[in-house]
């Protein structure tokens, strides 16, 4: 059955939104929504830039002394195959606003609004070099570094590893999740470690990528066993939480997140 969608800022369940501000085309229109809606119904483009703490922080100060908080603009598409909308440029103010809600409107009283240029997209996964482009065009005046910039081969590679046997169940797969709790990476994670190891090795194929990772996390495995995971893997004695975290690495067999041990921070794919 054909999806219908609601072009008055409606979702598909019929919970209104955005309100239109402007129409360009029939494709483009200008909208607006509350701070809350954008939390709750717009999502990050997974392929985006990495998030940075500190840009967020400084956002957020801006939100607390900035009294005409309207004056962001983001830019996001909306895939009409299922109504999901995603930003493409404003992930770091969508993060702010998230970090200023919780801190500031426990009683879910604001009524803060923010305007986005939303871009019709047939569908998501039929048209992603489409949605590539647009985000180049959208980021145009910004200086972005090549291996920060989506392309359909990491694309590719994020779904490869999703489907992989012994990589998917540590993968979080909420695309407003920005870092996931250890063991588990998030899927923002996980395209940040597609940068990170094609920015560190573009000769390998994405096929040589997937087996190299699936044979450092079987590496890793390995040293996470009893009478290894101290000496080797820590080296040190573990505390509670690092018991429990290796517990859940071994229920779901995915160890390439382990916090506090010599692989934090994916340290693991320097030695790929």
């Amino acid at each position: 059955m054909e999806l219908k969608l609601d072009t008055r800022g409606f979702t598909p369940r019929g919970v209104k939104i955005f309100d239109i501000l402007y129409e360009k085309n029939e494709r483009t229109r200008l909208i607006k929504t509350s701070f809350n809606n954008l939390n709750n119904y717009i999502y990050n483009w997974i392929y985006n830039r990495r998030i940075c703490s500190n840009k967020v922080q400084d956002l957020y100060e801006e939100l607390i002394t900035n009294s005409n908080r309207i004056g962001w603009t983001l830019h996001a598409y909306r895939n009409l195959a299922n109504g999901d909308i995603k930003l493409l440029d404003g992930q770091h103010r969508k993060e702010a606003i998230k970090k200023f809600l919780e801190i500031n409107d426990k009683d879910f009283s604001n009524t803060d609004e923010i305007t986005i240029w939303l871009y019709d997209i047939d569908n998501e996964e039929l048209n992603e070099d489409e949605i590539i482009e647009l985000f180049k065009k959208i980021n145009s005046n910004e200086p972005i570094e090549t291996c920060q910039l989506p392309s359909r081969r990491k694309m590719e590679l994020l779904k490869m590893i999703r489907k992989e046997e012994y990589l998917k169940y540590g993968i979080r797969t909420n695309p407003n999740t920005v870092q996931s709790k250890s063991p588990y990476i998030s899927l923002k994670q996980l395209n940040d470690i597609i940068n990170l190891i094609i920015g560190q090795y573009p000769e390998l194929s994405n096929e040589e990528i997937l087996i190299r990772m699936k044979d450092m996390n079987n590496r890793i495995r390995m040293m996470a066993t009893n009478e290894n995971v101290e000496e080797q893997l820590f080296r040190r004695k573990l505390n509670k939480k690092e018991k429990e975290i290796i517990e859940d690495c071994r229920e779901i067999k995915f160890y390439l997140n382990i916090k506090g041990s010599i692989y934090d921070n994916f340290k693991w794919i320097n030695e790929l």
